[in-house]
């Protein structure tokens, strides 16, 4: 498609054979990410297979919470929005009632909750949806991150705790310029931003998230069908999404580079448990465990 002169395409895909050339492209300096590098959003994905789509929109994820299975496809949206919020609201009682602090303290979001999909998540609520999301509650905030090679390594680390193994690892790049090109009224999805101040987690992992309107489609399935009325005007690449792959054989190497850069588990998940996770990042990428890769 054309317009303005210039093709706009949804995505544009590239595979790499080695961690090292990977590494080299996800570099902010790098003449494919300008003029505007900071105005990106990345986001990795253990299995090339899998789609954008939020956790709450995952059949997956619900497994713990409901009683019994469901797919969230072929819920009304009205029933999607409240399942999620009356979890968000068990969430925030049941940390207020362990001492810990909730984002957004209203006695009346502390009760069973109904929702619709209009007013569904209201901004006031999006900081605690992030806390939640980022301890593994399902919610239709999707992770991105600031940070290419952070993305990076959330592929690659992923990818060694799946029993069934990929073939590829995948890193998407989000441009957030593209919202740009669309009135704020008609835009397929927005960025929520939560204060990273309240959320160590969040702050370590330059943290942002991605809200669809679409809660049956992938986001870039929506990107898709979305025609932008113009194009940026100052030279940014016009496409929505870049998609990195990267070949599993090559995720130990790509740990190794990531972690003379300063990012592992004990960077990205703080604590002790990111620790741990650090030390099996090791062996994975020295090649103790080339039979699990």
């Amino acid at each position: 498609m054309k317009e303005n002169g210039a093709t706009w395409r949804a995505v544009v895909s590239r595979t790499f054979k080695s961690a090292a050339s990977l590494v080299a492209a996800l570099t902010p300096t790098e003449r494919n990410w300008t003029p505007r590098p900071n105005l990106w959003a990345f986001r990795g994905h253990a299995d090339a297979k899998w789609k954008l789509l939020p956790s709450a929109h995952r059949s997956k994820s619900w497994t713990a919470y409901a009683r019994r299975p469901f797919d969230p496809k072929e819920l009304a949206p009205n029933k999607m929005a409240g399942r999620e919020g009356a979890l968000l609201g068990e969430f925030m009682l049941a940390c207020d009632r362990a001492g810990l602090r909730v984002p957004f303290h209203d006695p009346a979001l502390l009760m069973p909750l109904t929702w619709t999909v209009e007013g569904w998540p209201e901004p006031k609520v999006r900081e605690a949806l992030a806390l939640a999301q980022h301890h593994g509650v399902p919610t239709r905030l999707l992770d991105w991150t600031r940070r290419a090679k952070h993305a990076a390594y959330f592929a690659a680390a992923g990818a060694a705790e799946l029993r069934d193994k990929p073939d590829y690892i995948e890193i998407w790049a989000l441009n957030l310029r593209w919202l740009d090109c669309f009135d704020p009224h008609s835009r397929p999805f927005d960025i929520v931003m939560a204060p990273a101040s309240s959320n160590p987690r969040l702050h370590a992992q330059a943290g942002l998230f991605t809200l669809s309107r679409d809660h049956t489609r992938p986001l870039d399935k929506v990107v898709r069908t979305h025609r932008p009325r113009m194009l940026i005007a100052d030279g940014a690449a016009p496409e929505a999404f870049r998609r990195y792959r990267l070949p599993l054989s090559e995720a130990g190497a790509l740990l190794r580079l990531l972690r003379f850069e300063g990012i592992s588990g004990a960077s990205m998940l703080l604590g002790y448990d990111g620790v741990v996770k650090e030390l099996r990042e090791r062996a994975i990428s020295r090649g103790f465990d080339e039979d699990e890769w």
